[in-house]
């Protein structure tokens, strides 16, 4: 289901920082070509009391926190927030100056604002090892790593995670790609990994995954990586480049 249709020729769009395309949902998994809707997807699946572990694999760590609490502060009300509305969240940082309260390096920390429960124990895969004092992270991961320890850490019996607790899975496809734009991480390991978390389905609330087409080398390198995916979870996504 389109929640934000495609438009037509996105593949001369930009999303860069801020711009939005397209935001898709399937079942408990959203797809969008920029990571800020993430913050929104978890807004429409996770319930405000309950406690979460996350789990992001990404190029990069997506921990910006720089817009003020009280640009958004009715998040947390009973209020619901659309999409549109979300999209148009700013807040004045400068004299004369506004910028949106989400972008693509920053949703992670704005939403643990209101909602640290959300991120109970935090796992990062990224190309750099990552700390953060407003985080819990139990472990940084390597490619080598991932594949065997995906495993590990979605297995409700791991004994270094509470039990009971699901899991958000947040995917960015530029971490198949290395700074050049040159994917690094072949497409067996793609499968293997989708394949990986397909069986630990029941241990996951909520899977984002976006395309981030400017760090991969263009819209037609990312979907192909996203269609590769999407066919092993299980539902057909389908762009018009």
């Amino acid at each position: 289901m389109w929640i934000k249709e495609s438009p037509e020729n996105i593949s001369a769009k930009k999303s860069g920082r801020d711009v939005l395309n397209f935001l898709y949902n399937h079942d408990i998994f959203y797809v969008m070509d920029n990571h800020l809707a993430a913050a929104w997807c978890w807004l429409q699946k996770l319930d405000k009391d309950t406690s979460y572990n996350f789990f992001h694999i990404d190029q990069h760590e997506d921990l910006w926190c720089n817009a003020p609490v009280e640009s958004y502060s009715y998040i947390k009300s009973n209020q619901y927030l659309t999409l549109d509305e979300f999209l148009s969240l700013e807040y004045v940082p400068f004299i004369n100056c506004k910028d949106k309260v989400f972008n693509y390096g920053n949703y992670i920390l704005q939403t643990n604002k209101f909602y640290p429960n959300w991120f109970e124990n935090c796992i990062f895969a990224c190309e750099d090892h990552i700390t953060n004092e407003n985080l819990n992270i139990l472990d940084n991961l390597n490619h080598e790593e991932l594949l065997p320890k995906i495993i590990e850490f979605l297995n409700s019996n791991n004994p270094r995670i509470e039990l009971h607790k699901k899991w958000i899975l947040n995917i960015d496809i530029d971490y198949f790609f290395d700074d050049n734009k040159n994917q690094i991480i072949d497409d067996e390991y793609i499968k293997q990994l989708c394949i990986n978390i397909s069986t630990f389905m029941s241990n996951i609330e909520v899977i984002t995954i976006s395309l981030s087409p400017e760090y991969c080398g263009g819209w037609d390198k990312s979907y192909r990586i996203a269609k590769i995916m999407t066919d092993i979870f299980g539902f057909n996504f389908e762009l018009q480049l």
